[in-house]
């Protein structure tokens, strides 16, 4: 009875698989970093509106931008600092909102904060691409004045 050998059908096997397999690791790696950065984006607009309900000063508002761009939410490995892009609206009533009426924030009762991740994928699949992360929040001004 003879053997047949079949040295190195284990490497072939497995050089052959292992492309597969790598690429289902990269493609979890990237779907948890997106779901990582998008719940990023939601604690920081959280966060922010927060610290505006408790910190409001009569001043115009701008301390949010503090919590938004702070270095304990996106000190991050893998996260670009440079994707983050905050902009605010102040607004008087809900009127001015509904008609697209931007005042001083000073007279603000209504501010609209926005915060926009530019997100990058690291790896090239089919199906991913660069994406805008965005969340937006309105904020009552109740203490105006003190």
């Amino acid at each position: 009875m003879k053997h047949k050998k079949q040295n190195g059908s284990v490497s072939i096997e497995f050089a052959m698989s292992s492309i597969v397999l790598f690429m289902m690791i990269f493609a979890v790696f990237e779907l948890t970093r997106f779901i990582y950065i998008n719940n990023l984006v939601d604690i920081a607009i959280t966060e922010s509106a927060r610290d505006s309900r408790i910190h409001q000063s009569k001043s115009d508002g701008k301390n949010n931008y503090a919590v938004i761009n702070s270095n304990r939410l996106w000190n991050v490995l893998l996260i670009n600092r440079n994707d983050i892009n905050t902009t605010m609206q102040c607004y008087r009533n809900i009127s001015d909102i509904t008609s697209n009426v931007v005042t001083n924030c000073d007279n603000a009762n209504l501010i609209f904060y926005t915060l926009t991740y530019n997100y990058h994928p690291m790896f090239i699949f089919n199906g991913v691409a660069e994406r805008k992360i965005s969340r937006s929040i309105l904020i009552q001004n109740e203490y105006q004045g003190w």
